[in-house]
């Protein structure tokens, strides 16, 4: 069952996280699988996220989140219970044929005041902490996928 845990290995907060949770992933003619998500305890059951979540969907770096026993997990998210305000961004770069892309997106995000973490060489997530910055942020990455050097999604569900 473990292959089926997606786990961040430099999460952003690490230094504030004190307990690792888990988030149900997929679903709906998707494979199920589960995102390990570092977090601070504030009840038994309630912890704040210190990363910026990869695969989970509504869910963001700061939020407050409720868990429960479930299957193999003892902390698996329910609910978030209070939003941190952050929005969030997948970025792939795996099909890029730019060099500097890379570098040019952190460099936008980071100079927008954006939270960043990588998931690998090819996947970054960007935490933006307010709808403006969102707005800002998107406008940028969607001229940047229209022009072929990444492709992008936000960390919510459709309709949502």
């Amino acid at each position: 069952m473990e292959k089926n845990i997606k786990v961040h290995l430099n999460p952003l907060l690490k230094g504030e996280a004190n307990f690792l949770i888990h988030a149900k992933c997929g679903g709906e003619g998707e494979e199920v699988f589960w995102e390990q998500i570092w977090a601070k305890q504030i009840s038994e059951s309630e912890f704040e996220v210190c990363c910026i979540p990869f695969f989970a969907h509504d869910l963001s770096i700061r939020d407050k989140v409720e868990t429960q026993r479930e299957g193999q997990f003892d902390h698996l998210i329910k609910r978030v219970v209070q939003c941190s305000g952050h929005i969030t961004f997948r970025v792939w770069f795996g099909d890029s044929n730019s060099p500097s892309i890379r570098d040019e997106v952190i460099g936008e995000a980071l100079g927008r005041g954006c939270l960043v973490e990588w998931y690998s060489a090819n996947l970054l997530g960007i935490s933006a902490n307010s709808e403006e910055t969102a707005r800002q942020i998107s406008g940028y990455l969607l001229e940047l996928e229209n022009a072929g050097s990444l492709s992008y999604e936000t960390g919510k569900n459709e309709g949502d």
